[in-house]
């Protein structure tokens, strides 16, 4: 008797063979208006061609989820194992990756026997941090010489006016005052000379004389006034000596540079005239 033959719309899409596993995908069925193609598919009975397994359990399935997935079983391989899914074949080895060929291989060598007497040390310094010695240019050095020179002038320079100021402090007191005691001519004698007084008095220059050391005959003789900075602390020095050939001793005041000339004339002294020829 030939089996009886399923619709069309429960028709398996695979038969079954000898080995093959019982689990068949059941058809989906058609999708429309009718009422009798939207009834369930569970517990109906497939039937092939071959065999009647109208009474195999395994033949009935519920409708289950269409999101799930079916996987093959995966088949052993000597070194792993491979699985189908859908079109897309899948190969897994157990051993391990090989490396890329483009990556080079390093070999790790034993050290010499004599490797410890051969030992770099490890204070030498990175010569990837290095940093080259810069040089100074010539002319950096001429400058720097030119400076420290000009400095010790200007230390020098003052330190000689500050030790030369501070000699003539000892030397002629403030204010600057230098004493005579000289035979001119006026009432004295080589026992009884004149005394002179030479002093800067805020700038003016004066000439005390006392004829034959009287002081109550004292003549004052004013000179110039003296001008330009530390001019009041310039001592006044006197020199005597005939200056105009009539054998009498004239008056020549030094200030710094400056020389002035007092004439004897008449038993006093003055100015020189302009004009007035003098050999000093």
């Amino acid at each position: 008797m030939a089996p009886k033959k399923a619709p069309p719309e429960q028709i398996a899409t695979h038969a079954w063979r000898p080995g093959q596993s019982l689990l068949v995908p059941i058809a989906e069925p058609p999708r429309g208006n009718n009422k009798a193609a939207k009834q369930p598919a569970s517990r109906q009975a497939i039937k092939t061609d071959e065999v009647d397994l109208e009474d195999d359990p395994a033949f009935y399935s519920t409708n289950t989820s269409r999101s799930a997935r079916v996987y093959n079983r995966p088949t052993a391989t000597a070194d792993g194992f491979t699985f189908q899914q859908g079109s897309k074949r899948y190969i897994y080895h157990n051993t391990p990756i090989p490396q890329r060929r483009s990556a080079p291989s390093y070999q790790q060598l034993s050290p010499p026997p004599n490797a410890a007497a051969h030992q770099v040390p490890q204070s030498i310094p990175d010569e990837t941090n290095f940093e080259p010695r810069h040089h100074m240019h010539w002319l950096t050095w001429v400058g720097g010489a030119l400076f420290f020179m000009l400095i010790g002038w200007i230390a020098l320079t003052y330190l000689s006016g500050w030790a030369q100021t501070k000699l003539n402090d000892w030397q002629y007191g403030s204010p600057r005052t230098a004493q005579y005691d000289v035979q001119v001519g006026h009432n004295d004698s080589a026992q009884n000379k004149s005394h002179f007084i030479a002093q800067n008095l805020k700038r003016q220059v004066e000439i005390i004389e006392y004829p034959g050391g009287d002081t109550a005959h004292a003549r004052i003789f004013q000179g110039p006034i003296l001008l330009g900075a530390g001019a009041d602390l310039a001592p006044i020095t006197l020199e005597f000596r005939d200056v105009t050939g009539d054998g009498k001793p004239d008056i020549i005041i030094h200030v710094q540079d400056t020389v002035f000339v007092f004439i004897n004339d008449s038993g006093t002294f003055r100015p020189q005239r302009q004009g007035e020829h003098i050999n000093l």
